[in-house]
């Protein structure tokens, strides 16, 4: 690489966004590498940056969270170079890449990264890269956004999914997968292209981000004990019991629900089914960090 962009959302992290796109701009200039950085400000920036600097520069990075990534692969040619400063909230698919490190050492990593192949998952008119959650998780996520008034971090959550705990009533699903209906209606559901979920969590621990799949879990249970439940089980990073849970996989589905139900996707509120979902197998590249050998 000679010349990357380096696209930051400017609250991501708590704020520290601009500081990381400085620090890994260092970096990648200490190398030889010459960095622009292109600070977004309005939902839409970073998929526009990203088209416009793909003419000109060998990798655009996301600075940023999934959200930032999300947008800035949605504009990038495909098999272009994507790369992933991470200072978001959840970080997740970062996290299933194995970027955990500060914006310096992962810019460092990154200028001999290696290029992995991503499947890049669809959920109505949009893409997303990690996961779409309908039910219990879209609407701690509709809360947020709703309130949302700048940065956020871990914490932000807490009050939130506390208070819709609380209120929620599950919703009825029905979930097709690849054509055929569940035989039984679920009250949640979560449709995954990560192992990782929400940066501490896993909620399909078999999931491969480049296996041309979307794993899912579909929730049997709709009482608050459940959730509580099943929210044991992802930090534990295990499977619920059968009797709890449906698990599977698949390449389309189609939820629809009784009455409208929230949907999140990367950590995005998107409205409310019905939606229908798709998978663009290695519909992305990204760059990972190279593997370290003893």
């Amino acid at each position: 690489m000679k010349k990357v962009c380096l696209i930051v959302n400017p609250i991501s992290g708590s704020g520290r966004g601009v500081r990381a796109a400085r620090e890994a701009a260092a970096a990648f200039e200490a190398l030889g590498i010459t960095a622009t950085i292109r600070p977004t400000a309005a939902p839409g920036d970073a998929t526009r940056f990203a088209g416009e600097s793909a003419s000109d520069h060998d990798a655009v990075f996301a600075v940023g969270g999934d959200g930032t990534l999300n947008e800035v692969v949605s504009g990038l040619p495909a098999g272009f170079p994507a790369g992933i400063i991470p200072v978001g909230t959840a970080n997740v698919v970062a996290r299933d890449l194995g970027v955990f490190t500060g914006a310096a050492e992962a810019a460092r990593r990154a200028a001999r990264g290696v290029p992995r192949t991503f499947d890049v998952g669809t959920v109505n008119d949009r893409c997303f890269l990690a996961m779409v959650g309908i039910g219990f998780d879209g609407a701690i996520v509709q809360a947020i956004c709703e309130k949302r008034r700048g940065p956020i971090s871990m914490a932000t959550y807490v009050a939130p999914a506390l208070s819709t705990l609380w209120k929620f009533r599950s919703p009825t699903l029905h979930v097709e997968v690849d054509g055929v209906r569940q035989p039984i209606p679920h009250h949640g559901a979560i449709i995954t292209n990560t192992r990782n979920y929400g940066g501490l969590f896993s909620v399909t621990p078999a999931a491969k981000p480049d296996d041309g799949l979307l794993n899912w879990i579909g929730y049997k249970s709709p009482s608050k004990a459940a959730l509580l439940g099943y929210s044991t089980f992802a930090a534990l990073r295990r499977e619920a019991p059968k009797s709890l849970a449906t698990y599977g996989f698949g390449t389309s589905f189609v939820v629809t629900s009784d009455t409208p139900c929230a949907v999140e996707a990367d950590g995005d509120y998107i409205g409310t089914t019905p939606i229908r979902i798709g998978i663009r197998p290695k519909g992305c590249t990204l760059l990972a960090p190279p593997v370290e050998r003893p």
